[in-house]
């Protein structure tokens, strides 16, 4: 099984290795001056929106004339017309050199609401209807991505960019600094970096990487390092239809690119990474936690990455906090489970993009309580 979890599975995503710094994208506004619904141009890219309504066989004469009268309000001139019966509500597009066709179909109802694939209106919504229709405009048939689930995309959008992040990473980055590291050969790939003005401050400085996922996917790698200096990145579908990798802190994206994902709680963790779960002989007093956790990772062959910002803000220092252990043969995953208790941390095992396990070890952070 791979490592679709919740989400569905395999993205597809490509840094280009010259991080382009772009200003700020606002959320959807429509170009000034646009007539909604009607004809508008994002960047080369020219889009009409055509509205069909499908309207009763009998009956229904006046809502059809006042729905007739709030489209030209709007300044669009929609269809209303009668269809057959097998004939649905549906948005669609299809794009020929520079220009995007949107065709939006909905469909009267007796009570006089027009019910689209994924909405319903009255005659009494005409600003929900207008911003809908500005956002076909500006971001096609899907719409805008803010708020949606997998980051506004759809499922081939999904799992062409997971399926790209999949691949796994062949640069040790440990020691770099985060522009160094974000001009490596894995970041090669078909979609474009993009550093929001709100990160350059960070990826242009001069702190060394302590995490080094060499060998892990794209995916996962990526977005540690970022973590490692606050920093998460995010799919985002422009209005042209082009997906771009976003990089902001962390603080700023409320559904960041995750650091590895959930094991299929249907397998048992010793068959997802046997070499962990391996018996080792351990004997050793007031060492270092980063020091034991690089030597279990290297003889087990099974990367562990700190988080450090999240540690240190709990004034936990991996490399400073010292753990013991007495001597004993045991599995190394309850060697890293003791160690990592005893300072105070926690740990999750974890798959990124291509099924490769690891461990991730971060602060203790309560759930707060559900409001009576």
């Amino acid at each position: 099984m791979t490592t679709r979890t919740s989400f569905v599975v395999v993205l597809a995503l490509a840094l280009s290795a010259a991080a382009v710094v772009a200003q700020p994208r606002a959320s959807s506004p429509p170009p000034a001056g646009a007539v909604p619904g009607g004809e508008g141009e994002v960047g080369q890219l020219k889009t009409i929106v055509e509205v069909d309504v499908i309207i009763p066989s009998v009956g229904a004469g006046a809502e059809v004339q006042e729905w007739g009268r709030f489209f030209q309000t709007l300044g669009i001139s929609a269809q209303l017309r009668q269809g057959n019966r097998d004939e649905r509500p549906a948005t669609t597009e299809s794009v020929r050199g520079t220009l995007r066709t949107v065709r939006v179909v909905g469909r009267l109802d007796p009570r006089g609401t027009v019910l689209f694939d994924s909405r319903k209106f009255t005659t009494a919504d005409r600003e929900k209807v207008k911003e809908w229709l500005d956002e076909l405009r500006v971001y096609g048939a899907q719409g805008t991505p803010d708020g949606k689930p997998l980051w506004g995309l759809d499922k081939t959008q999904f799992d062409e960019i997971f399926e790209t992040l999949s691949r796994p990473t062949t640069t040790a980055f440990v020691g770099m600094t985060l522009k160094e590291a974000l001009a490596a050969a894995d970041w090669k790939i078909p979609y474009p970096l993009r550093i929001h003005t709100t990160a350059t401050e960070a990826v242009a400085g001069e702190a060394p990487l302590r995490v080094n996922p060499l060998g892990l996917a794209k995916g996962t790698a990526l977005a540690a390092l970022l973590a490692d200096q606050r920093l998460g990145f995010r799919p985002e579908r422009t209005p042209s239809g082009t997906i771009e990798l976003v990089i902001q802190p962390l603080s700023m994206i409320p559904e960041p690119w995750p650091v590895g994902w959930p094991l299929d709680p249907d397998k048992p963790r010793h068959l997802v990474a046997p070499t962990y779960f391996q018996n080792g002989q351990v004997d050793f007093e007031q060492v270092p936690l980063k020091t034991v956790l690089e030597a279990c990772s290297e003889r087990t062959a099974t990367p562990i990455l700190i988080d450090y910002p999240r540690c240190l803000a709990k004034s936990i220092d991996p490399a400073m906090v010292m753990v013991s252990h007495p001597a004993k043969k045991l599995a190394y995953a309850l060697v890293v489970n003791t160690v990592v208790h005893q300072a105070r941390l926690s740990l999750s095992l974890k798959l990124d993009e291509g099924g490769k396990p690891f461990v991730h070890v971060y602060p203790f952070d309560p759930k707060p309580l559900p409001a009576k």
